[in-house]
């Protein structure tokens, strides 16, 4: 399973019969009241574009398709969620709001992002920096070139929500799903002009005459807590070629070096090189750009356990037939209750691919980290331990306080290898620690020490 992160290439907020632009802002900022009658109230939307051409080309690549998305989602960061003693403290001219719901919407026309940084309530009040009255702002999308309605859409039309999040305290971390969004954007051509966030219609007209608001970092924050989407994509691959389980069905997997111009065929030879199955190139599925797959089932009525059989996948390659000769071993699936004693067992970790304390320059390349296991009881030591429960997590440091960045996701397995790969385009320059968990016994154990990495721009 792959993790990616798509960051936001244009941003603003819009602010009620305001011409303030205030795009580089580095607090987005969710405001309702402030007004002695619903026409006056100070309503405060935000709207953004994600830049998708991270995941364009996980598609080029076969790694992102129809079918394989787990989830698309945009997290947005509470600047007060740091500092929770700040809750219903008053700001400037407002205070903090709570008990509302805020919801995602996608835009139905293009926008401009515009250069300007403050906020501007009152042309009577600056805060010492520049606000500019351009575009886009509550009028205008570009310069001269108007909404079709103020503030995007008409508090009293029917809009599209595509998700919606309840902030009960006002300090939550703001998380929409859009996947099927995100998925008709990549998949069926539907145009991506960018996205809102506004609050319920019931919160933005209600009369206060103290301004409230909610706030989130922007894309121009100056810390780690920059707004993106997060996408969970692929199918876990998990092949134990010594463990070929009969009676059910199984996957056999090519990995490649290089990028194949397809599969012809799969040939299955028994234990007496006698061809016993044929899949056709149709029946190979592409999973990335190195790697293939195909479903296989044998009964254990025609063959017994422990003996060895041949899968030769016939490749094509720069316009010749090419073969490639595996092996895998038959088992029978095991119908007793067997005691493994994980409970009592330890488990040792290591991993290859990322040294401690190494620096790495971020770059389009994916870094492959390979997980070595070891399990240890009553004297004995098993290198080659059932490791399907095995996930990694990926975390950096606020102080003492782990900040999530990849949560325990699951690792993947081809012949002997257990492995995941780390996507090195989307991550800030930083520092982060990679721990690997396993789930035995219903336990959880971690790798005895962290890989500590730091990552700088290139």
């Amino acid at each position: 399973m792959s993790v990616f992160r798509s960051y936001f290439s244009a941003q603003a907020t819009l602010l009620r019969n305001n011409l303030t632009n205030n795009s580089r802002n580095p607090i987005i900022e969710l405001s309702y009241g402030g007004g002695l009658s619903a026409n006056t109230t100070k309503i405060g939307r935000y709207i953004f574009r994600a830049d998708l051409d991270g995941l364009r080309k996980e598609m080029t690549t076969g790694e992102l398709k129809p079918g394989n998305t787990v989830s698309h989602k945009v997290h947005f960061k509470n600047v007060i969620a740091t500092s929770p003693e700040l809750k219903g403290t008053e700001f400037m001219d407002a205070k903090r709001g709570n008990g509302i719901t805020a919801f995602i919407f996608p835009l139905t026309e293009e926008f401009e992002e515009g250069s300007g940084l403050d906020y501007l309530y009152s042309p009577a009040v600056s805060y010492g920096f520049d606000a500019r009255a351009e575009a886009p702002n509550w009028e205008y999308r570009k310069t001269n070139v108007k909404w079709s309605e103020p503030g995007v859409f008409n508090a009293g039309e029917s809009v599209e929500a595509l998700d919606a999040f309840r902030l009960e305290q006002g300090n939550e971390d703001m998380v929409f799903d859009v996947t099927d969004y995100i998925n008709e954007v990549l998949f069926e051509g539907r145009p991506h002009f960018g996205l809102g966030i506004a609050l319920a219609v019931s919160v933005e007209t209600l009369v206060l005459e103290q301004r409230r608001v909610v706030t989130f970092f922007s894309k121009y924050t100056q810390s780690f807590f920059e707004p993106y989407i997060e996408s969970n994509y692929g199918e876990r691959i998990w092949e134990d070629r010594c463990e070929f389980t009969l009676d059910s069905p199984n996957y056999l997997y090519l990995h490649t070096k290089t990028a194949l111009q397809g599969i012809e065929k799969v040939e299955i030879f028994d234990q007496d090189d006698r061809l016993i199955i044929r899949k056709a190139g149709a029946q190979v599925e592409q999973l990335r750009t190195h790697l293939y797959r195909t479903k296989v089932e044998i009964a254990s009525s025609a063959y017994p356990d422990a003996i060895m059989f041949r899968d030769v996948w016939h490749c094509k390659v720069n316009g010749r037939t090419k073969k490639v000769e595996q092996e895998f071993t038959l088992s029978e699936e095991e119908i007793a209750f067997k005691m493994e004693n994980d409970e009592f067992a330890d488990y040792w970790f290591s991993v290859s691919g990322i040294r401690h304390n190494e620096t790495i320059v971020r770059s389009p390349q994916k870094r492959r980290v390979i997980v070595n296991g070891k399990r240890m009881f009553a004297g004995s030591v098993d290198t080659n331990p059932e490791l399907s429960g095995l996930t990694y997590r990926l975390y950096m440091l606020q102080g003492k306080n782990p900040i999530e960045v990849i949560p325990p996701t699951p690792v993947d397995k081809i012949h002997d290898l257990v492995f995941f790969d780390i996507d090195l385009t989307w991550l800030i320059p930083q520092q982060y620690y990679l721990e690997v968990r396993l789930e035995a016994g219903g336990r959880e154990i971690k790798s005895a020490q962290p890989v500590k990495f730091r990552v700088v721009a290139s």
